[in-house]
């Protein structure tokens, strides 16, 4: 963390001196140190400010005793003459020397490193609510309801001001609502269409997790799941071609499997579904043949079957309608203990189970897609069928969908400013919780798309997570300190690598 990084400390006023003696060291005011505990007097400092050449032992010097009690202030620092002329790391290891390039070095000055620092040094995180209490209504998506009301509980046991209230309606209702500007956010498995976006225009598609639909089927004769199907077969089940469960096609891919010969009812979303275009999403790029019959999108025309709203509604059908098939959400068919089937993958080599493992494979293709930025168009946005042996064909990103200008869907700065702070929460340390659900956590580049995102949000033209990093002043005293030639360019430039090599300073 930046706040306990501690580098060139040199005393304003005088050089930093490599060959301080101990004596003159000991003969400091013992007020020089504020927590002087012994191990001040211990070490004489090596030639050098910025590494020590040979390594100390950390338990005799004052940082060890300061870093203990993890002060994020380095202010909080010892000030003493031998500390100020050592770095400090939270590990307490010390840093191998690593020349900056004489290109980087000539090319920066004291004005220059204040200004890439202050560029560089962001707020770790936006400010949480802690005022009255405060409600937020977010509406959409039930592909990622149960983890969001997951969030929703954890959440407020951190920040009990806060009450989020999340309708799972569908992600064509919370589209709808995000677009009228009746929801703080809306959730939506379905990036937003062109045309939908130049009627909400600012939205920011924000990635909350990754999961799977699963194929879900109720055999009373065969209570496992496993049965393995090819995306083509699906297809055909959902085209009304393949009609009963003793097809040769299906015991094709079955051999020794007892299927019974009884009709195949299928069940699909009656409402405008995230879920719905995940699934013909998938089935567009395995059946051409359904591309022109059914096509993709939230609502399609169903050639047959019967109806629900709702992955539960989905969910519900399928577990009480014997030699039933439908589409669910992963989480859903394993909190109702309804089986699934295996899928072939799209190398065609094998069938995959859904599980926790063979998402996160299918999920390795987003880092390879080329995602946007949160605000710009994701309409293009697929991580179906992704190549890999063992990549779970029906996976897909779910988003978050936030306004950049939150006077549209908030009433208050207050409002405003608690959404942004939940939103970060959900991409970032409510990630924790996605795996116990079987959603997958996202990649830190995927978050980082989020939280860049985030930082675009405003309220009245106030930016509501604004970097206002106050950069520390000793950085900002040896940057004056190497202009005026009261420390050595060998020094500094050490200091900048220690810096870049920690990520602090990106250059």
């Amino acid at each position: 963390m930046p706040g306990h990084v501690h580098y060139i400390r040199a005393m304003p006023g005088h050089r930093a001196s490599a060959s301080r003696s101990k004596k003159n060291h000991q003969s400091a005011p013992p007020a020089a140190c504020p927590r002087p505990l012994g191990f001040c007097t211990s070490e004489v400092p090596r030639q050098g400010i910025f590494p020590p050449r040979q390594k100390s032992s950390p338990a005799r010097l004052c940082q060890a005793a300061h870093l203990a009690r993890r002060s994020p202030d380095p202010r909080n620092f010892c000030t003493c003459a031998l500390c100020l002329a050592r770095p400090i790391r939270r590990d307490l290891k010390l840093i191998k020397r690593q020349p900056l390039p004489a290109a980087m070095k000539a090319a920066l000055s004291a004005l220059a490193v204040a200004a890439v620092l202050a560029a560089s040094f962001a707020h770790a995180q936006p400010e949480p609510h802690t005022g009255d209490e405060l409600s937020i209504n977010a509406a959409g998506a039930t592909f990622p309801f149960p983890l969001i009301d997951l969030w929703r509980v954890e959440y407020n046991s951190l920040y009990e001001s806060v009450n989020l209230n999340y309708q799972s309606i569908g992600s064509g209702g919370g589209i709808k609502q995000h677009i009228e500007g009746t929801v703080s956010f809306a959730a939506s498995d379905k990036p937003m269409s062109g045309s939908e976006s130049e009627r909400a225009p600012g939205t920011l598609h924000i990635p909350e997790a990754i999961g799977g639909i699963v194929i879900a089927y109720n055999l009373p004769e065969i209570h496992r799941s496993g049965v393995q199907l090819t995306g083509s077969m699906i297809a055909d089940i959902f085209l009304g071609k393949i009609t009963r469960w003793d097809d040769p096609a299906i015991a094709s891919a079955n051999p020794g499997l007892e299927l019974p010969a009884e009709d195949i009812i299928t069940v699909h979303r009656s409402d405008g579904s995230g879920t719905t275009f995940v699934f013909t999403d998938y089935m567009v790029h395995v059946s051409p043949e359904f591309d022109e019959m059914v096509g993709r999108g939230k609502s399609v025309p169903w050639p047959s079957g019967v109806g629900a709203a709702g992955n539960e509604g989905v969910a519900g059908v399928v577990k009480t309608t014997p030699y039933s098939i439908g589409y669910i959400e992963l989480a859903y068919a394993f909190q109702a203990g309804i089986t699934y089937a295996d899928v072939q993958n799209a190398d065609g080599t094998t069938f995959i189970t859904p599980t926790l493992e063979t998402l996160a494979a299918a999920s390795e293709h987003a880092a390879e897609v080329g995602l946007p930025a949160a605000h710009e168009a994701w309409d293009g946005v697929s991580i179906v069928n992704a190549p890999g042996s063992d990549s779970y064909p029906i996976a897909s990103l779910t988003y978050l969908l936030v306004y950049e200008d939150l006077e549209k869907s908030t009433d208050s700065i207050e409002e405003a400013r608690a959404v942004v702070h939940l939103v970060h929460w959900m991409i970032t340390e409510g990630q924790q919780y996605s795996s116990s659900l079987l959603y997958v956590p996202l990649h830190a580049h995927v978050a980082d798309i989020g939280k860049a995102g985030l930082k675009r949000v405003s309220y009245e033209g106030e930016l509501i997570w604004e970097e206002k990093y106050q950069i520390p002043q000793w950085i900002k005293d040896n940057a004056l300190w190497w202009a005026e030639g009261k420390i050595t360019d060998e020094d500094y430039i050490s200091g900048l690598q220690y810096l870049i090599s920690q990520g602090i300073l990106k250059v």
